[in-house]
């Protein structure tokens, strides 16, 4: 797989809604998918969101970092609405995925929405 261009074009589609929340310590690439984890009060890193889950959000953090490690929990921005390009996702390496129509799908419940190119 290609590692995916960092620049907020190749994810944002449109308008989008932003949040800070709390991470897991983890490294976080933007595009990457997470979830909330209710038992332990942060979001993660999530290849398979489902719907059940209690939230869904696309790591966003800064205009300049391609990632952030945190080594401990911390706060950073994600996309938590609005319109993303379906060629801007990326798993927890760094890597372009593709994502299958039940993700896409369990991402339009959460007022995410892919645009396909």
């Amino acid at each position: 797989m290609a590692a995916v261009t960092y620049n907020t074009e190749s994810l944002i589609a449109g308008s989008i809604q932003t949040d800070q929340v709390y991470l897991a310590a983890d490294t976080y690439y933007k595009g990457m998918l997470l979830t909330y984890d209710a038992n332990n009060n942060y979001w993660v890193y999530d290849a398979t969101p489902g719907a059940a889950d209690t939230g869904v959000g696309i790591y966003l953090g800064d205009s300049v970092s391609t990632s952030r490690l945190l080594s401990s929990a911390g706060y950073g921005t994600i996309i938590k609405g609005g319109d993303v390009q379906e060629g801007g996702f990326v798993n927890d390496s760094g890597n372009a995925v593709t994502l299958d129509e039940d993700i896409i799908s369990v991402l339009g419940t959460f007022g995410i929405y892919v645009k396909r190119a």
